[in-house]
């Protein structure tokens, strides 16, 4: 799931992101300065989206010190729609704008579009040789084990593998003991380490009582 910094001085708005948005993107608000600053600093932000109009700093301002060192997307939204406005925003370092009010789902689609994500399928590299995987452009890295899971149900795509099937395969690779419970423990770290940079709902689904399978 994209992990969105938002930074808006009207909470009315902030919360309604946070609701409409809800499971599909990560949305993080903050307005203080040291805030925003600490979240970047600590959190694998994506895109940053900001209004222009601060009261605390100059929006451009801002935008030219996140430039210092963020090179993820930044995407404003403003009720500036004159041309002078819209060209120092550009200048100041932004990706796009959307002007205000906005409707959210033209949002989620720019969002999307600026952090390379197609909107009707994901884009995966897999490489089980190298042991390399990618979701939209990210990559992924996955310990021994999960990289396992991940192999059996991507090359089986859409068929449902039971837990047994998987636990015996890993059994077989790791001489070990495979658990049902050191499983489902395996297979929920995978799914939160590839749908971090999913925009769609996540790649390894359950069927009840059997197992698992994969679905783009």
């Amino acid at each position: 799931m994209l992990k969105i910094l938002h930074i808006e001085d009207d909470i009315e708005i902030a919360e309604l992101l946070v609701l409409f948005f809800d499971t599909r993107l990560n949305i993080l608000h903050h307005t203080k300065l040291d805030q925003i600053e600490q979240c970047i600093k600590e959190q694998d932000i994506d895109l940053i989206l900001m209004d222009l109009n601060l009261s605390a700093i100059d929006g451009l301002e801002l935008c030219k010190i996140f430039r210092k060192d963020f090179t993820q997307p930044i995407l404003v939204t403003t009720d500036r729609d004159d041309i002078e406005s819209k060209i120092a925003a550009f200048e100041a370092g932004i990706n796009d704008f959307i002007s205000k009010p906005f409707d959210p789902r033209e949002l989620e689609i720019r969002i999307n579009l600026l952090c390379g994500n197609s909107l009707d399928k994901e884009k995966i590299d897999f490489d089980e040789k190298a042991r390399s995987l990618r979701i939209n452009n990210r990559p992924i890295t996955l310990t021994l084990a999960e990289f396992e899971i991940f192999t059996i149900l991507y090359t089986n795509k859409g068929s449902t593998i039971s837990r047994y099937d998987i636990a015996n395969a890993l059994d077989d690779q790791h001489h070990g003991d495979t658990s049902m419970d050191t499983l489902n423990v395996l297979v929920g770290r995978l799914r939160k380490k590839i749908d971090k940079y999913s925009s769609s709902n996540s790649f390894i689904k359950t069927a009840r009582g059997i197992g698992y399978y994969f679905e783009e």
